[in-house]
This record gives C-alpha cells, sequence and structure tokens, in this order.
C-alpha cells in the first residue's frame, strides 16, 4: 500500500488515482514522509458502509495516526442523503463524545462548529494553523469533524 499524496489515506500500490479524493498519483515506488502529516483526511463515508463498519473504520484510523505522531484527523461522514439521515454523523459525534470521555482522544470539534466565529472554532485554529488554508470549504461543513488525537 501507498499513501495519496493529496488525502493521506491508503491506496493500492498500482493505482494513478485515489479512490478516495480523487487525486491524481505518481507512478513509481511509494512516497514516503519525512516529517509528520500535520492534518490526515479519513473518509468514512468511502464503499459506503454501515455505521457498524464506519466505526470500526474510525477507530482503526485514530489508532494509526496515533501511532505515527498525526495530531489531526479531518473525519468525513457526510450528513445524510437528501437531507434526512446521517446514522454515521450521529453515530460519530456519539461515540467520539465517549472516547472524549476516556481521554482517548483530546478534543472533537464538528463541521457545524468550526468557525472562525466559534469559540471551539478560534481554538482549534489557533492550536492546528495548517487548517486556516482549508477554513473556507470546511466553514460550518455538516459533513466532516475534525478530531484532535
Amino acid at each position: 500500500m501507498k499513501v495519496c499524496t493529496t488525502c493521506g489515506n491508503e491506496i493500492p500500490e498500482p493505482a494513478t488515482r485515489c479512490p478516495f479524493c480523487e487525486s491524481q498519483q505518481p507512478g513509481g515506488a511509494p512516497r514516503t514522509r519525512s516529517r509528520k502529516r500535520q492534518v490526515v483526511e479519513v473518509n468514512l463515508e468511502a464503499g459506503r458502509p454501515t455505521v457498524a463498519e464506519a466505526i470500526a473504520n474510525l477507530d482503526m484510523r485514530i489508532a494509526e495516526n496515533r501511532a505515527s505522531g498525526t495530531r489531526l484527523l479531518r473525519v468525513i461522514h457526510g450528513w445524510g442523503s437528501k437531507g434526512k439521515g446521517g446514522a454515521i454523523k450521529a453515530a460519530v459525534a456519539k461515540h467520539l463524545a465517549g472516547l472524549k470521555r476516556q481521554r482517548r482522544i483530546r478534543e472533537y470539534v464538528t463541521g457545524d462548529e468550526y468557525d472562525e466565529l466559534t469559540e471551539a472554532g478560534r481554538s482549534l485554529l489557533s492550536r492546528h494553523p495548517a487548517l486556516k488554508s482549508d477554513l473556507r470549504t470546511d466553514r460550518s461543513n455538516p459533513g466532516i469533524t475534525f478530531v484532535e488525537l
């Protein structure tokens, strides 16, 4: 497996396009990173998983990224098709609240709360300045949640 040069998700070795973010990938040997990735994107929607599969994937990605030294995840969970549903979004919020109580994660900020005008958003931006480059697209996005490890 190699790592997508755009979103950081693991992709098959021969892939020329990332199945998660659809960005073009360079050919040749897998790319290695010499420094920690500051923000890693985790797409829980990929492959249309069940809620249980999405939560299991989230737990696995939290463990992997904590071990690699990553400090922040941008979790894509969606917010329900046609404006209703959102079972994965609700389950992720409940699960992250439990992980925070157990002190297995430092903090989480839902996309709904993520804005430079909110206390949660300002606090997250001050701790992770790399987020400023994507603020325009992430601001008040109900389909994502940021997880600090």
